[in-house]
């Protein structure tokens, strides 16, 4: 049995990101700032932090298959998101970056009433290698390869209207990518606007249970944002 129909809410701002994540990287960046800054004076290499808004675009189909051998197949909406990202800069064409995002809640309707599938988080920890296109101008064009790992939070799964959800725990997921950006300088203080393209290769998969799920989720990821750099004179 076979159905497309789909419809994903995504949550509020509050439920984009992990807390606990959240918390962490917000103190990572936070000492990289304050290296940056220290450092700025010293030599060439820049230091750079970042808010972004992103628009993530699933390219993969979801699929599971319950106790009855019923298989439920979905395709993924859009949805939105956050993100922070540091980036050291450590020659004038390469640069190391690690980025973090967070979706929040996302359902797909099974196409039967009162049937779902839900993830409540999506959260990206990716660690990338950049190469500068053109770091002596003022539009500084990069790409470069990534890895990382993606964290899901339980798969909720609601089959019709008068009967018990079932959670099923799925695994985190060795994730690669790449990604494609660049910056526009705002003024002569520092002050950046990013713009970046990601694609991430993950799946979202459980090793047993009353459902068997193995889906691919493969992202495209747009951001938008405004960053800081720390350049050394």
């Amino acid at each position: 049995m076979r159905h497309t129909k789909s419809n994903r809410r995504i949550g509020p701002i509050g439920g984009l990101f992990p807390s606990r994540w959240l918390a962490l990287l917000i103190v990572a960046l936070a000492a990289v700032a304050i290296a940056g800054s220290v450092r700025a004076a010293e030599d060439e290499n820049s230091w750079r932090v970042g808010l972004e808004f992103v628009w993530v675009s699933p390219s993969g189909d979801f699929s599971t298959t319950t106790v009855s051998d019923n298989t439920v197949r979905a395709s993924w909406d859009t949805g939105y998101g956050v993100g922070v990202r540091g980036e050291y800069q450590f020659e004038s064409r390469f640069g190391v970056e690690l980025s973090a995002l967070g979706a929040g809640s996302v359902e797909l309707s099974a196409g039967t009433a009162g049937s779902y599938v839900r993830v409540s988080e999506v959260a990206p920890l990716m660690a990338g290698f950049n190469f500068h296109l053109t770091p002596d101008r003022p539009v500084d064009f990069y790409v470069g390869p990534m890895l990382g790992l993606v964290r899901y939070s339980d798969v909720e799964y609601h089959a019709g209207f008068g009967t018990v959800s079932t959670t099923v725990s799925v695994e985190d997921d060795f994730a690669w990518g790449a990604s494609a950006g660049l910056e526009i300088p705002l003024g002569s203080r520092g002050w950046r606007l990013q713009g970046n393209l990601r694609y991430i290769d993950t799946d979202i998969k459980n090793s047993g249970g009353p459902i068997s799920i193995d889906s691919e989720f493969d992202p495209f990821v747009v951001s938008v944002g405004v960053g800081y750099r720390f350049q050394g004179r």
